[in-house]
């Protein structure tokens, strides 16, 4: 008996299958490639592409293709999935912080949505990236009233700007011109029961990976230094499954405060990646981060409710090394 004949349309669409989740599998693994970081970030696309062509492969019985992107969908899903706040991911506790991140993005034509959102959240403490000029934007004066203390990059360029509603002494800044260093403030917030070290920080992008990894570098060493505990939060360009966010955390000594959601890009949610991220020093917990509304940015905002251990407040500068790089505005 003749084995039955396979239509020609359906060997077309198994042969694209299968070329599909070859490409899928090389792109997979490019990512631990030196020099194409950029691969590695992009697990999330690769898991909605995986479980489209999974679909697609088992009504034409193509199982070479199925059988490829299953072990590839298993690969991506084990680097992925304990990233995302999949199930119960809320600590038990009671906050001491609220903390507001938002990369406001260079290009917002509507800034006086991250004015809106921070008045209706009220959070502690906010740290802002990209922004253009703290001195004279007229959405960031009118939060005055709401966070009475601010630090920016003062003469240099860095886009980063730090506010809250309780005393802030700037401990070091850097510019974006400086390289290898990131945009980057770090301030003492002088909380009433106990004062912490609050870091803002921008990476460069992915496409440029030994200055990214250098930035990283460096910012793991001055945060070590930093008097605690430490609250970083920053747009890292870089996602917490991958090998810069995992040096970064063994160099830095801190731990990622809470799992959250996509934030990048805001128009290809729920399919984007997460790289605005936080991490805390020993005795810092996050007990929850939640990704916020559309703010006219390219980046959703993340709310970070934090505790931190109790303790005097201490000046800025007392229980670490690190000298100032600028010291005023």
């Amino acid at each position: 008996m003749s084995p039955a004949r396979i239509h020609p349309g359906r060997r077309l669409g198994r042969a694209l299958l299968l070329a599909a989740a070859l490409a899928l599998v090389i792109l997979s693994l490019a990512g631990w490639v030196p020099g194409f970081p950029t691969f590695e970030h992009l697990r999330i696309p690769y898991l909605w592409a995986g479980s489209a062509l999974l679909a697609l492969s088992i009504p034409l019985r193509a199982w070479a293709a199925a059988g490829i992107t299953v072990m590839t969908l298993a690969l991506n899903a084990w680097l992925v999935l304990p990233t995302l706040p999949l199930g119960n991911t809320v600590a038990a506790g009671s906050a001491d912080v609220t903390l507001v991140h938002i990369n406001i993005w260079k290009d917002n034509a509507t800034p006086e949505l991250v004015r809106d959102l921070l008045r209706r959240e009220q959070p502690d403490v906010a740290v802002l990236l990209e922004v253009h000029d703290p001195r004279a934007d007229q959405w960031l004066l009118e939060l005055e009233r709401l966070f009475p203390f601010k630090v920016t990059c003062g003469r240099v360029a860095c886009g980063v700007v730090l506010l809250s509603r309780w005393p802030l002494e700037k401990i070091e800044t850097t510019g974006l011109d400086e390289k290898p260093y990131p945009g980057y403030v770090a301030a003492r917030v002088d909380r009433p029961s106990g004062a912490f070290t609050l870091v803002g920080t921008h990476l460069s992008q992915p496409f440029f990976p030994e200055r990214q990894a250098a930035e990283a570098e460096w910012l793991a060493r001055r945060v070590r230094e930093l008097p605690g505990p430490v609250v970083l939060t920053g747009d890292y360009n870089a996602t917490p499954w991958s090998n810069l966010v995992t040096r970064l955390q063994e160099q830095s000594g801190l731990r990622r405060l809470a799992r959250s959601w996509t934030t990048w890009p805001t128009w290809g949610l729920p399919i984007g990646i997460p790289i605005d991220l936080g991490f805390g020093s020993d005795g810092v917990t996050g007990l929850r981060a939640e990704v916020l509304g559309d703010v006219g940015s390219d980046h959703r905002p993340v709310r970070f409710t934090l505790t931190l251990p109790p303790g005097p407040a201490v000046d800025a500068g007392e229980g670490g090394t690190a000298p100032r790089l600028v010291t005023q505005p």
